[in-house]
């Protein structure tokens, strides 16, 4: 997501000096308090997973929010502007939609929803004027290599688990990851924000279902969130640090997919990304849905 990011404002920047010259403020994150206007930011929504398919690959929907930002003293005038830039940025899209970063093409695909244009709302003696254009990136991701004791193939040797000691398992596979580029602070079932030591990561368990697998045997499929939290700053580095963490951490689950033989199989089928005010300040969240499905024997 951290790419995709730097890519699409990248693009973007090509055009800086041409139909985009009227921009003065670029931000891949939160705008500053104060900041130069017309003014752009880009943020992460959400990323859906599909089924992978043969050879390890798996197809990647990356959600993007692009707002866009002008000021001035007449609705007429801000909203005009406003609309400029956004056609202006459609017309980028339309033709760098594979979003090249390093010479690499980082989506296959790019689909513009729906724009919508915001209520003007005043600010230091003016109006301000908001845009939004979600841009859904569409890529193939390839799968990183398993972990040696979760490789083979399905068998009835999976452990029997309830909820509790297979989120313990969650955990430890987490907490022990050798590879984080920052490492965060882990908490099973911990208390969401405020928290005093940032980036941190919270593992939750949503939902426990039975399914009948066979006769006999019960297919429990259990649904976990990994939440990852950082300070939110007009800092690209904290946003940054957070998506390489998320990487890392879907890395570390997709390695891991039965977590010691206490899970037949896992899968991430989404990724969702969000902002929130709590007492020690504005935060950014991540939440990465985790299904298991396990192995229980009816007694």
């Amino acid at each position: 997501m951290s790419d995709l990011l730097t890519a699409l404002k990248e693009r973007l920047l090509l055009y800086q000096t041409s139909t985009l010259s009227a921009v003065k403020t670029w931000k891949r994150g939160v705008l500053p308090p104060i900041p130069t206007f017309p003014a752009l930011a880009i943020l992460p929504v959400n990323e859906a997973l599909s089924s992978p398919r043969s050879g390890g690959a798996y197809r990647c929907d990356r959600e993007l929010l692009i707002e866009i930002y002008t000021k001035g003293l007449t609705p007429e005038k801000i909203m005009k502007s406003n609309l400029e830039i956004v056609e202006a940025v459609k017309d980028v899209l339309k033709t760098e939609y594979e979003l090249d970063h390093n010479a690499i093409k980082r989506t296959y695909d790019l689909v513009m929803d729906t724009h919508t244009l915001g209520e003007p709302y005043p600010f230091k003696n003016s109006i301000v004027q908001k845009s939004t254009i979600p841009v859904i990136c569409r890529s193939l991701e390839k799968f990183p290599t398993m972990s040696a004791r979760d490789t083979g193939r399905f068998d009835t040797s999976i452990t029997d688990s309830n909820p509790s000691d297979l989120m313990d398992k969650v955990l430890g596979v987490l907490s022990s990851y050798g590879s984080y580029t920052k490492a965060p602070k882990v908490q099973r079932k911990g208390t969401l924000p405020p928290c005093m030591s940032y980036p941190s990561l919270h593992v939750l368990e949503d939902t426990d279902r039975k399914e009948r697998y066979a006769a006999g045997v019960d297919r429990p499929n259990r649904i976990f969130t990994i939440a990852l939290f950082n300070r939110q700053l007009d800092k690209e580095v904290l946003l940054n640090t957070l998506m390489t963490l998320t990487e890392e951490v879907k890395d570390c689950l997709q390695e891991n997919p039965k977590f010691g033989n206490r899970c037949s199989n896992s899968w991430i089928p989404t990724v969702d990304y969000g902002t929130f005010n709590t007492e020690s300040g504005p935060l950014y969240g991540v939440f990465i849905t985790l299904l298991t499905w396990g192995w229980d024997p009816v007694r």
